[in-house]
């Protein structure tokens, strides 16, 4: 049993070595496309915000926020989670793109976000 579980986990890190090299592969074809990588920012924004805003309010349900205050204040402080939580979540791909230093991993950063559900 516990050769077949060591097995499974190898088996597990080649797949994901594999899909990072072609992650890194594909974000340095695509790093000078203006037009994919304003698409994938979009993307990727409006992925992260959807699920801080699922996480948000599950967060808020399962400590019991909703009998503390109304929907509104509840509502608000969702939102505020969510604006927050997606700004700080960016901040590599921004400094990235300010910096303008390294396109590729900005790229690839932003592809990892939008493949792979970080909450």
């Amino acid at each position: 049993c516990m050769a077949n579980i060591v097995e499974f986990h190898r088996q597990g890190y080649m797949v994901m070595f594999v899909v990072i090299a072609v992650v890194l592969a594909l974000s340095y074809i695509m790093q000078r496309q203006g037009q994919f990588l304003w698409a994938l920012v979009w993307i990727t924004r409006l992925v992260v915000n959807l699920e801080l805003g699922v996480s948000s309010v599950a967060a808020l349900l399962h400590i019991g926020a909703d009998s503390l205050v109304g929907p509104v204040k509840l509502g608000a402080v969702a939102l505020v989670m969510i604006i927050v939580g997606s700004n700080l979540i960016l901040v590599p791909y921004t400094c990235c793109k300010t910096r303008d230093c390294c396109p590729a991993l900005a790229l690839a950063y932003l592809l990892f976000l939008c493949m792979f559900p970080l909450v």
